[in-house]
């Protein structure tokens, strides 16, 4: 495979990320060509070369010394804490993981809309206050819903 192409994985991203990033690369790019930095000097000692640059946390230094800079690829979906101006200037793109929230917050929302519903937050206060009140939960089994979601939790379903 034909390709000049260089990955360096910065310091800022864990062990454990790094390794599941370089296998998923493997076949895609020459092992040679992706750098798997461990400390800050390696991290600022291979930017000078490489072409993409995968970083947890970013350091203003690196885009100074970076020549063949081409794509910052974060881990988050935010990219507040980027210097986006200067990352810009030097004419580099930037990706964000957008979407990587998607399918825990619709499952944490669907935990909350049934907690709410069957009354679990009731019991719970309840049970905290040393209540002897009886607590009876709501039946779903003869309950209505109608959920236009889209996205991991609905696909656009509807239920009856």
């Amino acid at each position: 495979m034909e390709t000049n192409r260089s990955l360096l994985l910065a310091h800022t991203v864990s062990p454990e990320w790094s390794q599941k990033i370089a296998a998923e690369l493997t076949g895609r790019l020459p092992t040679d060509a992706i750098k798997n930095a461990m400390t800050p000097a390696e991290t600022l000692a291979s930017v000078e070369s490489a072409e993409m640059l995968v970083a947890g946390q970013f350091e203003l230094e690196w885009l100074d010394r970076a020549r063949r800079l081409q794509l910052v690829q974060t881990l988050w979906a935010g990219v507040d804490m980027y210097p986006l101006d200067s990352i810009e200037e030097a004419d580099v793109w930037m990706a964000n993981a957008a979407g990587v929230h998607a399918r825990p917050i619709a499952e944490q929302v669907l935990g909350y809309m049934l907690q709410f519903e069957r009354g679990l937050n009731e019991a719970t206060a309840n049970h905290r206050r040393g209540s002897g009140s009886r607590f009876v939960a709501v039946s779903l089994a003869r309950r209505r819903s109608v959920s236009s979601a889209s996205g991991p939790s609905g696909h656009g379903s509807q239920s009856w």
